[in-house]
């Protein structure tokens, strides 16, 4: 916010004003209560006192380092979800580490996660590319053990 107002050349007296208009949901009504504080150093530091403490950087972190990608999501989603849960965690993160890399894939669906742990990638764009081709490919064919199933279907049926 802080960079915000410095590129837009707000005039720092006017910051907290321009600041608490931004504020939304508990934001907002955790602020209504210190209205009073007029000063960008005071604001500051109650909103990360409260919202940046260390008990919303831990349920971050649970965030980050569980739950696997729902059957419905697409990978672009997921791993934007959780590059912006450790950017949250690590500001200001000027890139996502290549050790987050192994953790996204493990948490990939499982057809997914079969066809990229023994691959190696430096970056996270490829990872996406990959797992989205791959999701893509699974999309137009059935897997092994739908063609299975359907063939045992087939077999009961002309029986």
């Amino acid at each position: 916010m802080r960079q915000y107002l410095g590129t837009v050349k707000y005039n720092p007296n006017e910051w907290v004003y321009v600041a608490q208009d931004q504020l939304k949901n508990t934001a907002a009504s955790y602020w209504a209560l210190f209205k009073r504080l007029q000063h960008w150093e005071q604001f500051s530091s109650r909103l990360q006192k409260k919202f940046d403490g260390p008990n919303s950087r831990a349920k971050l972190s649970v965030k980050l380092y569980s739950g696997k990608q729902k059957d419905n999501e697409m990978v672009e989603i997921f791993v934007a979800r959780k590059t912006q849960i450790y950017g949250r965690i690590h500001y200001p993160a000027t890139e996502i580490p290549a050790l987050l890399i192994p953790l996204l894939i493990t948490q990939l669906k499982e057809e997914l996660w079969e066809h990229l742990v023994t691959l190696s990638f430096n970056n996270i764009d490829k990872l996406i590319m990959r797992a989205s081709n791959l999701e893509r490919e699974f999309v137009t064919r059935p897997n092994s053990n739908q063609l299975a199933n359907e063939k045992i279907t087939q077999k009961n049926l002309n029986q």
